[in-house]
Parts: C-alpha cells; structure tokens; sequence
C-alpha cells in the first residue's frame, strides 16, 4: 500500500510539472511590432503653397472609399460599378473570404468533444475464434449486434487548439484585407487604363489634327513647286513629314486597343460588350492634394492590415508548434449495447460501457516536433520583416506619388509656355516662307516641334492624372477603415487624426443607395410553396451590391423597371468593434409563381451576360 502511494505520489508530481510547463505553451497575448514611420510625407513639404491651405477641404476618411468620385466623370463612375460588380478578381478574393471562414469555423469547432452513435451488426465463425475450432467438427457462426453513444476529446491541455482556432481566425482577417487590397487595387487599375484611353484619343485627334495641317502644307509647296518658287527637295521632305504622321496614328490606335481591351477585362466584359468613350482627359478632375497627411494612414492600408493578420497568425502557430511537444491527454468514453441476438439487444443485462484517459509522452521523435517549432518561430520572423517592408513600400509608393505629381506640375507649366512659343513660331514661318524670307527646312523643324510639344502636353497631362490616381492607391483608397485585429496585444492606433485632405474644385455629392431590400419579405406559407427567385452569381459585401443594382439599372434599364435585389446574408460575416462586414446573396423581387417563369428571367439575364440560377425563397 505505501508503495502504492509512492507511485501515486511521483506520477502526480511528474504530472503537475507537465502541466505547469504546458501553461507556458499557450500566450495570451499577440504583438505587432511598432514601425517608426514619420509624421508627414516628406514630398509633402515641397507642395505646400499658401495661396491654397486656408482653403476648405475634404476630409481623407470621407474621400478614400470612393475615391474616384472626386475625378468627377460620369462614365468614370459607370466603369467603376462594373468593375465592383463583374471583376473576376473581387469575386475570387470574395470566395476566399468564404472558404477561410470555413475553415476558421472548422478549427474553433475541434476544441470541442466528438460525439458519435457506433452501430454494428456482424457474423463471426468460429464462435470459439480464429483456428479454436476442434478438429473435425462444423464451423459454427453467430451474430454481433451493439449499438452506442460515445464520446471522444483530446483536452486542450497545452492550448494547441485554441492557439490553431485564433490563428485561423487571424488568417480569415487576412482574407477579409486581401479582398478590400484587391478592390484597391482594381478601382486604381480601371481608373488608369480609363486615363489612359482617353489620352490616347486625344493623342490621335492632336496626330490627325497634324496630318491635316501637314497635308494643306504639301499642297501648297506642290503648287510652289509648278510655279518654280519651290524645290523638289522641299517637296519630298513635307511628303516625307505627311507620311511620317500617317504612320504615327496606326501606332497609337493599337496602343488604345489594347488599353480598351485591358480596361473590358478590368470590368468584366469582353470588349465587344463595352461601349466605346468620346470624352477627352481634360473631362477628368482633378483634386489639389493638400499638405499634412501623415503617413501612419498607411498602418490602414488593406494591404499592410493583411501583413498584419498574418504575423499574428504566424505568432500563434508558434503556440501550436510548443503544444504538439508536450504529451496530449485523450478522453474516450462509451456507453451502449451489446448482444448476440438482436431482440435481447436493449435488455438491461446487455449493458456495456468504458472510460479511458489516456496521456502519451513521445521520447524521440528524431526531431520533428522540436523542429516544427523552430519552423513557425523562423516563419514568424520572415513576417515580422516582410509586415515592415510592407509598410515601407507604402510610404515609398507614396512619395513617389507625390513626386510624380509636384514634378509633372512643374513640367506642364514649362510644357505650356513652349506650346504657346512653338505655336506662334509655327504662324510666323509660314508667314515668311510665304514672303520667301526663310527655306522651307525652318519651315518643317517648327512644324515638328509644334506637334511633338502638343502631343508632349498630353502625355505629361496623363502622368499627372495617373500620379493621381497612384496617390489615391498608395493611401487605401477603395477600402473603409476598421478597427484593431481581436486579442490581446500591442495593435497599431487606428485612432488616427487625418490632418490633411483634397481641396476640391466641386463637393462631392452622396451617392443614392436604393434598390436593395434588407430585411427579408414574409410570404404566407401557401404562397411560399409557388414561388420561384432568380439569384444572381457570387457573393457581395455592401458595396458591390450597390454598384451591381446602378450597373443593371444602366445596362438593364426596361429589365430593372420595378424591380429589386433581395440582400440574403451568406453567412459569411466579419465582426469588429466598428463596423460588421458581411456578405450576400443577391436575388430578383419580385418573385415569380413559377419556376418556368423564374427560369425565363434568368435567361433575359444571362443573354446579357449575367451568370445567374433559380432557387426557391
């Protein structure tokens, strides 16, 4: 009996001791290491002007998630609904948000027993056992049925699984970031190929503009030419300056296909199911940046908020990996039935049932644990650099931005006066070339450098527009700001001031957001039996839905008349102290009383390149 005690005694103290070490395994806080980054932007000292900064301005906050509004171009708007509607890319991130959640949930879930129903019915022969059957006797059979409630739980003594749920959770943040960073990225995308089209139209119509003044002026020196107040070299060089401008124009009418095509794919459409655009640059806006953002802004781009939710997600793989280390405890109890013959199966006497705790401690594993964990500590300091560089490549994308911006300014303003000079030296060359004062070689080199600077002017227009727009893009713009990632830790403030923002030529009005109904319509129970609803492909935050009800109302407008898209929640929702972001469902109200009927809309709809299927309320 004493002996006993002392075996009772040691494994209890050796138990203690593995518990107090497992303590340790589990922290209960995560950090995200604090970068220095500086109170301004440093390309922002060089733009201030006080001329401008006692103007009002817009607040950034109130600016950045439509961003592009601020442009003020209508057809800039409608691309942009398209884009947040049909863009493959938002729908692949946004399904990733779906799956990751799924697997959060799957992870949160295995903290938990597992409670299972065994049910077995068998034959067994011999009824002695395998090779018991005396020699020369018939091999008998009988019958096995048992049926039972049992319970299995590995005790999450170390914090393995809890560490494994919060950093699933971690990685369905991430995901949550990487769709709000490939919305940023996309709404940046459209409105550049967008800049980009319209300044090569304008490019053409300034080459066109030139073949047309090139070609009056080799008439005139063929007429020249016949009276003897010309020569043969004179003519030949214009001819050579005509054909060189026919020759431009091809060039640049391929590089706008093939911007119009990037720009379809960009929104979703092919590009014969996009219409083509007649406005010029100069339709854009274009917002004064006005000095004092400060670059912790960026700590909210989705981007870095993404590198973020990684790290912490990496720091509790660490916890994980420490866990797997020490020796689990696994609970197994089963209670049930058990009998040879099926109608004695519930009789009291066939009564069974166990309980088993088991802890198993590995003693050599030739390293695998030990190095799983060096593994997850060596991952998590890749991230800790690579979360850093992520916001450092912001601050330089900004800066750039910036740069790009107070340098195409100073360049415009050059280009400007030499527009104007090479203009009037164009009128007074031709002038003396007329009055023979000057050859016709002065006469050519002007009218190359006049057309060279016009279509220089616009290419410096077009680097100040997607200066712009990269500005917008290096600040998150096309994503709204959320609060800290959950747990315990140091977290960025995200309690920024924004001094700083757009001075604005026009106020931005509100968008109208109607169309969507909320909360679910209650249809009678007889009723529900008849009806049919069309739902649309995909999923959608708040913002998508939006932009897909104005892009069918402009693409569909007779289809849409007095109808609207019944919001369905997902299930797939993130939660913050600010905000609760979820996803949705779409479908076609009113709902139809047949399922042809419903099937007949959905076919308007997909003749319209609209992926959709009938589906019951």
């Amino acid at each position: 009996m004493k002996r006993n005690f002392r075996v009772f005694h040691a494994l209890s103290c050796f138990l203690l001791g593995v518990f107090l070490v497992g303590c340790a395994a589990k922290r209960d806080e995560y950090h995200v290491p604090q970068v220095p980054v500086p109170d301004t932007f440093y390309q922002s000292r060089a733009l201030e002007d006080p001329a401008v900064v006692s103007f009002d301005q817009t607040p950034l906050e109130s600016i950045l998630p439509d961003w592009w509004r601020v442009l003020g171009n209508t057809e800039l708007d409608r691309l942009m609904d398209m884009a947040l509607a049909r863009n493959q890319d938002l729908r692949i991130a946004s399904f990733r948000v779906a799956h990751s959640q799924a697997r959060y949930r799957q992870a949160y879930g295995e903290q938990w027993p597992t409670i299972s129903v065994p049910a077995r019915a068998g034959i067994e022969a011999p009824e002695q056992g395998v090779g018991d059957n005396p020699r020369g006797e018939k091999v008998r059979s009988q019958n096995i049925f048992e049926m039972s409630l049992r319970g299995d739980w590995r005790v999450d003594l170390w914090g393995e699984k809890s560490a494994s749920a919060q950093a699933a959770q971690y990685r369905f943040w991430m995901a949550t970031f990487e769709h709000e960073a490939a919305r940023m990225n996309v709404t940046a995308q459209v409105a550049s190929a967008y800049a980009q089209y319209l300044a090569l139209t304008d490019r053409i119509n300034v080459a066109r503009e030139s073949e047309r003044v090139v070609m009056e002026m080799l008439r005139s020196v063929k007429e020249r030419l016949e009276y003897g107040e010309s020569t043969r070299l004179d003519y030949e060089q214009q001819r050579s300056a005509v054909y060189g401008v026919k020759a431009v124009i091809p060039e640049l009418e391929l590089q706008r296909d093939e911007v119009f095509h990037r720009l379809s794919r960009l929104v979703g459409v092919t590009p014969s199911d996009l219409e083509t655009f007649e406005d010029t640059l100069l339709s854009l806006g274009l917002p004064r940046v006005s000095p004092g953002v400060p670059s912790s802004l960026l700590l909210l781009r989705p981007d870095v908020r993404s590198a973020e939710a990684d790290l912490l997600a990496s720091d509790a793989d660490i916890d994980v990996a420490r866990a797997r280390i020490l020796p689990p405890l696994d609970l197994t109890a089963q209670i049930g039935y058990g009998s040879r013959h099926l109608s004695q199966l519930f009789m009291p006497h066939s009564l069974a049932y166990n309980a088993i705790a088991s802890i198993t401690a590995t003693l050599f594993d030739g390293g695998v644990r030990r190095n799983e964990e060096i593994f997850a500590r060596a991952r998590n300091e890749e991230l800790v650099e690579h979360y850093i560089r992520v916001i450092y490549d912001a601050v330089t994308e900004v800066e750039d931005a910036l740069a790009t911006i107070r340098r195409t300014e100073q360049r415009l303003a050059a280009i400007d006066a030499a527009c104007e000079a090479s203009e009037r030296a164009l009128d007074y060359s031709r002038e003396l070339f007329n009055l023979q004062a000057i050859d016709y070689l002065t006469v050519l080199i002007t009218e190359r450098t006049h057309h060279q600077n016009l279509d220089q002017r616009i290419q410096i227009q077009l680097e100040r527009y997607l200066g712009t727009i990269r500005l917008f893009q290096a600040l998150g713009g096309g994503s709204a700001v959320s609060e800290p990632l959950p747990g315990k830790g140091h977290r960025p403030d995200h309690e920024l001031t924004v001094a700083g923002g757009l001075i604005l030529a026009d106020p931005v009005e509100p968008v109208k957001e109607t169309g969507i109904v909320w909360d679910p319509p209650v249809w009678p129970e007889e009723e529900r039996e008849h009806l049919w609803l069309v739902e649309l492909s995909g999923l959608y935050d708040r913002t998508a839905a939006y932009a897909l009800v104005r892009d069918l109302h402009k693409e569909l407008q007779d289809f849409m008349l007095n109808r609207e898209l019944l919001a369905v929640e997902s299930g797939v929702q993130r939660e913050d102290g600010r905000q609760r972001l979820i996803w949705y469902r779409l479908r076609l109200l009113p709902a139809a009383d047949d399922k042809d009927k419903a099937q007949q809309i959905c076919d308007i709809l997909a003749e319209n390149k609209r992926r959709c299927h009938v589906v019951k309320p």
